[in-house]
């Protein structure tokens, strides 16, 4: 009996020993965990948000050969993140895409492993405080967009193989093991392969390497030049992968962007560092899209950030023998992660807002490390007896982020509380009552959808899919009318788009417009000459106008596209009988009686 107990005995001592060395590494994991899940658990029962309709809910996904164009065919969708689009996919056999909460789910996961990796690597970094900024990253209002909108799946997808390649490297400083500058290079591929912006990791290395050394050596150089590499040819692929993409669906802003000149893009970038690094230390009224500020006319004021900027870099600069070096290489990650979103280049969002929060959602890791280092220190510098003061003041602050977090959080379970309270803090974003009217016309208040996309029409006449859904409301509404009116304004602001001129005559079909229905019917297969839909309907309206033959021949080339289709043949045996009626001489009038 001893004898078969022992191994019992021996692996109970085993876990003992463990949880002994280890209990209070696991304790704190378990606190990220937890107190990540329950600030940010209400995203999961979220809707779709942001670009998930281009990315998501649009019939890509279920293309055959959609994994193969995610691979091998650059410009099949906007952007080259094939390893981002594998996991997509992969997502979308899973869930589907009847509900949503799949996809935040596997943000969430992905989110947490981000804080228990940046951990990790804090620590690496000789920050006793690691744990913190683990915490820090997973508790965040800054956060709360990435894991909440299920296309940011390239957020967090690409962070974890980035943190680990950051260690990795760490690791190849250290020993200058091969090994480790392998996994290295290759999880920094992984992490492009899901996100081009993770291209700012060669400058990271060359900076952490003159932060430990005060210098760039050229074997620094050297270690950087394949991550240089990989950087230059992926960014190549997917900018040129855009603009094929662009041009096939011949892609326009949805709004107006006023981004100015050299001067004016100046002042964005200095007011764009300075909203994130504010909003970083006191994260109030976060807003899914933020108020656009005035860049002209260009004034003085506007460049006051840069005046901030040039005084830290200076004192730093200046201090670069002591703690100046570390705050560099901190302030340095964070401006590298921001580098493509402050404002040099003119991009579609910028008819929204000039910034957002997943934008910042990587390049926070450098200020959240800058917080931990300065806890710290200032940890050695206080006396002892007010230890347990300023441990009181952290865990305040903890709670209050986190409450913020949570209640930020509640929102994006229900869009139409999202976005009202996105209206209170920028109520002239047209954008925001055009969602605002879908989330009224999913709860089948379709009189509030209408007023809404009404006023997104009025902030922005140029948008043609408010245009759209307003004109597909107001005739479900029976006013036709009104209706095609909208119809007719979305066909002149996007003239090569499909849906208004299909929408605009089926209108003037049920309003007896029959001639202008043919034109818009035309139109559409001018466009897209395989659109049976449209051929079919164009065949009625040309019975109606007493054209049968060419009804016939409309019916016939859809045929030609799908030769089985029973609606079809039916349809041609219909006009057929009546083109042999047409044929028939008028039967011989009566005479008249005498």
């Amino acid at each position: 009996m001893d004898a078969s107990s022992s191994p019992d005995r021996s692996q109970v001592f085993a876990w003992k020993d463990f949880l002994s060395q280890h209990g209070h590494l696991l304790l704190k994991a378990l606190v990220i965990v937890v107190a990540g899940t329950t600030v940010l658990y209400p995203t999961l029962h979220g809707w779709w948000f942001g670009d998930d309709d281009l990315y998501l809910t649009n019939p890509i996904l279920s293309e055959p050969d959609r994994l193969w164009k995610a691979w091998f065919h650059p410009g099949s969708f906007i952007e080259y993140y094939p390893i981002m689009q594998t996991v997509e996919w992969l997502q979308w056999k899973l869930w589907g895409l009847k509900s949503a909460f799949g996809y935040h789910l596997t943000n969430l996961v992905l989110h947490l492993t981000s804080a228990l990796l940046l951990w990790r690597l804090f620590s690496k970094l000789g920050l006793k405080l690691a744990w913190l900024g683990g915490l820090i990253f997973a508790i965040h209002p800054m956060m709360i967009e990435t894991v909440a909108t299920a296309c940011e799946l390239k957020n967090t997808l690409s962070l974890p193989p980035f943190l680990l390649a950051m260690g990795f490297y760490l690791d190849f400083e250290n020993d200058r093991k091969p090994r480790d500058y392998a996994l290295a290079l290759l999880l920094f591929l992984v992490a492009m392969l899901c996100k081009i912006t993770m291209f700012f990791f060669p400058f990271v290395i060359l900076l952490y390497a003159w932060w430990k050394q005060g210098r760039i050596t050229w074997f620094d150089v050297k270690a950087s030049l394949p991550f240089f590499a990989i950087s230059l040819i992926l960014a190549i692929i997917t900018f040129r992968a855009g603009v094929v993409f662009a041009e096939s669906i011949q892609y326009q802003s949805p709004g107006p962007i006023h981004l100015g000149g050299v001067f004016n893009r100046i002042a964005l970038a200095g007011l764009t560092l300075a909203f994130y690094f504010g909003h970083a230390f006191l994260p109030l009224h976060p807003l899914p899209s933020y108020p656009l500020w005035k860049l002209e006319p260009v004034s003085l004021w506007l460049f006051t950030p840069w005046l901030g900027i040039a005084l830290v870099l200076i004192c730093c600069w200046k201090k670069r023998h002591s703690w100046g070096r570390p705050v560099l290489f901190a302030l340095g990650f964070f401006v590298l992660g921001l580098a493509p979103f402050l404002g040099f280049e003119e991009t579609s969002y910028m008819c929204l807002t000039w910034v957002t929060d997943h934008f910042a959602y990587i390049p926070l890791i450098g200020l959240i490390g800058l917080v931990v280092a300065g806890l710290e220190h200032l940890g050695h510098k206080l006396p002892r007896k007010f230890l347990p003061a300023g441990t009181a003041v952290a865990i305040a602050a903890l709670g209050l982020l986190g409450l913020q977090t949570y209640s930020y959080a509640k929102l994006f379970e229900d869009q139409e509380k999202l976005w009202t309270y996105s209206l209170r803090y920028n109520p002239n974003l047209w954008f925001i009552h055009y969602q605002l009217g879908h989330a009224f016309a999913r709860k089948k208040e379709f009189e509030k959808a209408i007023e809404e996309f009404k006023e997104s029409v009025r902030l922005n006449p140029d948008f043609s899919n408010a245009q759209l859904y307003l004109g597909m409301y107001l005739c479900s509404a029976g006013r036709i009318s009104e209706g095609a009116n909208a119809f007719a304004e979305a066909v002149r602001v996007s003239p090569n788009e499909l849906g208004g001129h299909l929408y605009l005559a089926h209108a003037r079909l049920q309003t007896g417009r029959i001639s202008e229905a043919i034109d818009q019917f035309n139109a559409v297969l001018r466009l897209q000459p395989d659109s049976i839909d449209a051929r079919y309907s164009l065949s009625y309206a040309l019975e109606q106008e007493g054209r049968i033959p060419e009804a016939i021949a409309q019916i016939k080339a859809a045929l030609d596209l799908q030769p089985r289709d029973p609606e079809l043949l039916a349809r041609r045996i219909d006009l057929e009988n009546a083109q042999r009626q047409q044929a028939k001489p008028p039967a011989r009038a009566p005479a008249p009686p005498k």
